[in-house]
């Protein structure tokens, strides 16, 4: 990150977007993923490229290079509404990875720093590069790629009667995490980076007073965790289903 915080800038670009394209392909494998990573690589092919090449590509160019290889596999076209969705999250994505871009620069400590957590995220917004807001527009930008909006939550039944609802945010998180996993091969260095980053919210928000809303974060991570060391991945579409 500190030595070339170009090459750095371009790998966050390009991981933030490989599980947007796989979601909108429908296709949830590491080949959507890659191929994905192979355009944006295509669009800086020079040893020496610099971020500043993917900031001055217009977000509609970007989309529609995106695109092509989403409906490849899908084997049917974008509508007009996923088009402009596909060019927000570029726009999204390209406006965030410019600010820890700038920061890698600026911060390099605090940048390096941030990057070996396990909640990168997190590290990011506790030492000013993100804010509470840039997290939430990438949370709003993948949400709508589903075609749900952020603050939609899955509504399960009290015995009260009365509703339940999932914590929205902390389900997209855990299906994020779920997902960089599949694109990784289900790989054990990334195992054990899923569950450090699982264990360290499930730590973080232990801390905090039990609510019922963070107890079902909690029960979230939890079994996430659980799915991940039993091997359990088929179950991620039942998560899915709960948005």
């Amino acid at each position: 990150m500190a030595d070339n915080p170009h090459a750095a800038a371009i790998i966050l670009f390009t991981e933030l977007m490989m599980p947007l394209a796989a979601e909108m392909a429908k296709k949830h494998s590491p080949g959507v993923g890659m191929r994905v990573a192979k355009e944006i690589a295509y669009l800086v092919d020079d040893p020496h490229a610099t971020f500043d090449q993917i900031l001055n590509t217009d977000d509609e160019v970007i989309a529609n290079r995106i695109a092509s290889h989403i409906e490849d596999v899908r084997g049917r076209p974008l509508s007009e509404e996923e088009r402009k969705r596909l060019i927000k999250a570029v726009r999204t994505v390209k406006k965030v990875t410019e600010k820890v871009h700038k920061s890698a620069f600026n911060m390099p400590a605090e940048t390096y720093s941030a990057f070996k957590r396990a909640d990168v995220d997190r590290a990011l917004v506790e030492v000013g590069i993100l804010t509470e807001q840039d997290i939430q527009e990438l949370r709003q930008v993948y949400s709508e790629i589903r075609g749900k909006k952020a603050k939609t939550r899955g509504k399960k039944k009290a015995l009260a009667g009365e509703t339940l609802e999932l914590p929205s945010e902390t389900l997209l998180e855990v299906l994020s995490i779920l997902q960089a996993l599949e694109f990784a091969d289900y790989s054990e260095k990334a195992k054990e980076k899923a569950l450090q980053k699982l264990s360290s919210a499930i730590k973080e928000l232990s801390r905090e007073k039990p609510t019922p809303e963070n107890l079902l974060k909690l029960g979230l991570y939890a079994y996430a965790v659980e799915l991940i060391k039993r091997g359990e991945f088929e179950k991620v579409e039942e998560l899915k289903k709960l948005q």
